[in-house]
């Protein structure tokens, strides 16, 4: 069921906004979980990319996809240090298992792109008009902006986005993209401080040795 109702007088709470909550929270209890000792190392994450496409109740333009599937995407970013940012005691994590491995980082890095893919088609299906010709609205088209710009920070910390890489090329069409509404109360602050870290994260790549 799409809907339900909780407690007295309570209004209806869509369930894609609490899978895309729960999609938020599950990808930050996985930073420091093991992966399975027979199907790898993201035999979880899979099962959460592989979930997601699976409900059927996403509503068009809401951003609730884009969010749960974007939540991957730090979660991946973690999961490529070589030291986990935190973890539970006792128990170890990818990266005491795995960390540094290039098949590892090489298996990281296909889903890390298939996760940012699936973020991308929703961000583009959120700026069409819906199987029944709606178009989306401008606090839509704003939230889409919104997700865009959340997409540039969460890949700034795993990826090269010097000016002459692919993904410095693909982070300066998202914020392009956002910067049609760069003028919004909403967003206007969060957009000015996307595009200060991302040219202090290009700086940083190509001032590397």
């Amino acid at each position: 069921r799409p809907t339900r109702r909780y407690g007295a007088g309570a209004e209806d709470a869509h369930t894609e906004e609490r899978l895309a909550a729960f999609s938020k929270q599950f990808c930050g209890a996985l930073v420091c979980a093991p992966g399975h000792p027979e199907h790898g190392p993201f035999y979880l994450v899979l099962g959460l990319l592989n979930a997601l496409p699976r409900y059927q109740h996403w509503r068009p333009h809401t951003g609730a996809k884009a969010s749960a599937c974007l939540a991957a995407v730090p979660l991946l970013g973690a999961l490529s240090q070589r030291r986990a940012p935190y973890r539970v005691a006792g128990v170890d994590g990818n990266d005491v298992l795995y960390g540094g491995a290039p098949e590892y980082l090489e298996e990281l890095r296909k889903h890390l792109g298939a996760a940012v893919g699936a973020v991308v088609a929703e961000l583009t299906a959120m700026g069409r008009d819906d199987a029944r010709g709606n178009a989306p609205s401008d606090p839509q088209l704003l939230k889409r902006a919104e997700l865009a710009l959340d997409l540039v920070n969460a890949l700034l910390p795993c990826v090269d986005v010097s000016a002459d890489s692919d993904a410095g090329t693909f982070a300066r069409n998202l914020v392009k993209l956002a910067s049609k509404h760069k003028d919004a109360r909403a967003l206007k602050a969060y957009h000015a401080r996307t595009v200060d870290a991302l040219a202090a994260a290009a700086g940083k790549r190509e001032g590397a040795p």
